[in-house]
């Protein structure tokens, strides 16, 4: 007796931005372990929100930032391929701090 199945997946590309732009920080204001969130913002039919967080782990006595995409949609699985920059604020000219694909949480 002979079975044969046969499956498919179909994957939908798109394309968004969010510019995230935090005003008047200082490290005097943020306290350790905190952090900063974006509004909420939706790209692919998923909602979305940045996350800084300006007191990152140390590692070797050097003094890190973190800065990630979280993927707020309840029960949603979506991937994700993220350019984050910073702008420098003199020059006006990006700089691409992290470029990965990455499988957000799940919530």
């Amino acid at each position: 007796m002979t079975s044969t199945t046969e499956s498919s997946c179909t994957t939908e590309t798109v394309k968004g931005t969010h510019r995230f732009q935090i005003c008047q920080f200082s490290y005097g204001n943020v306290g350790d372990n905190d952090y900063i969130r974006s509004g909420t913002f939706r790209v692919g039919g998923f909602d979305w929100f940045i996350v800084y967080c300006p007191d990152a782990n140390c590692i070797d006595g050097e003094e890190y930032i973190s800065v990630y995409l979280e993927l707020m949609s309840k029960y949603a699985e979506a991937s994700a391929l993220v350019d984050l920059r910073l702008i420098n604020q003199v020059s006006g000219e990006p700089c691409t701090i992290c470029a990965e694909n990455n499988v957000p949480n799940q919530l």
